[in-house]
């Protein structure tokens, strides 16, 4: 847990990591979707974003290329654990 923390957290901070990480500032990362597309992730950042929930963006890179059909990036979007319920319900209000 421990290291997947710090994997996100290294992936996208430019600033100099403190190693001392006690218990209690370890923040759990949850994955909430995956979507195709910059602007699509930047999307549910900003539905995300203004309803006070942080998020993370990340390129996700895979052996396999996901689009049949050209090219797209995808991004995984993850949000802290303590605030995943809400945000997979602001993104996917009513689930069939």
């Amino acid at each position: 847990m421990i290291i997947e923390f710090y994997e996100i957290y290294s992936r996208f901070s430019t600033k100099k990591v403190d190693v001392k990480i006690t218990l209690e500032m370890i923040i759990m990362w949850k994955k909430l979707t995956e979507v195709d597309g910059e602007i699509n992730a930047k999307i549910i950042e900003g539905l995300l974003k203004t309803n006070n929930i942080e998020c993370v963006l990340e390129i996700v890179s895979e052996p396999f290329p996901k689009a049949y059909f050209g090219s797209s990036t995808f991004f995984a979007i993850y949000v802290k654990e303590n605030d995943f319920e809400i945000a997979k319900n602001l993104i996917n209000p009513n689930p069939i």
